[in-house]
């Protein structure tokens, strides 16, 4: 039901989109200016805190001192927030949205707090996917197939011999060589049934394999990442 829907769930959902999108930074707006280290409406001249590089536990006990009367979890939640999206690398600032134009303010100087991210969104991701432990297929590609990924390039279906497993288009499946041994690991662009029906194609012809055209490659660069570990399907 809606009443389990709290305020604090809208930030880290922001955080995931942001995620997902891979973006460069994320605005999270409050009722007050960014992060204290003690409560400002308590405290009189309560140091305020302009960028944070890394949200630990002290950082985290900050936030339980920073009063906020929008949400269950108040400024608690932005960190749990901001943390989602800065290990994404998505820079993220909070500031106030209790003033007109808060954006334009921010322009101006306005007072926030910024939460660094140390990689780049692109980076972030390929960690994220070089972790995946739920490899749910196999695709086994030629020795062309094996040069064109090590030089930072897409996998097109026309290096793809062999595809094993049950998977579904968003997947993650592991990339071996014609020994077994896989070289990469990524999302893939099409169902198990698609793959196989595309595998050795070249990219003009997909669309009479299917029927259709679901794209040019099989797994695109930003959703691949090379491996050097050997995987059983899941």
């Amino acid at each position: 039901g809606t009443e389990e829907l709290r305020y604090g769930d809208n930030d880290r959902l922001a955080a995931r989109v942001a995620q997902i999108v891979m973006a460069d930074g994320l605005l999270l707006l409050s009722d007050v200016d960014g992060l204290y280290e003690d409560d400002p409406k308590k405290v009189a001249n309560a140091a305020h805190v302009s960028r944070i590089e890394v949200i630990d536990d002290r950082v985290m006990s900050m936030a339980r001192g920073t009063g906020s009367e929008i949400g269950s979890g108040g400024m608690t939640t932005k960190l749990q927030a901001a943390q989602i999206a800065t290990h994404a690398g998505c820079e993220t600032i909070i500031a106030s949205g209790a003033c007109d134009r808060p954006i334009a303010s921010l322009q101006q100087d306005g007072r926030c707090t910024v939460f660094a991210c140390t990689q780049s969104p692109a980076a972030a991701r390929k960690q994220w996917l070089a972790g995946i432990l739920d490899v749910r297929g196999e695709l086994s590609i030629d020795a062309g197939a094996c040069a064109a990924l090590t030089e930072g390039n897409s996998l097109l279906p026309v290096g793809v011999f062999a595809v094993s497993g049950e998977f579904r288009r968003g997947d993650a499946v592991a990339v071996v060589d014609g020994n077994g041994k896989e070289v990469a690991r990524g999302l893939v662009a099409y169902d198990a049934t698609e793959a196989k029906r595309i595998a050795g194609c070249r990219s003009s012809a997909i669309e009479s394999a299917l029927g259709y055209h679901g794209g040019a490659v099989i797994i695109h660069r930003d959703d691949l990442v090379l491996t050097a570990r050997t995987r059983r399907i899941a």
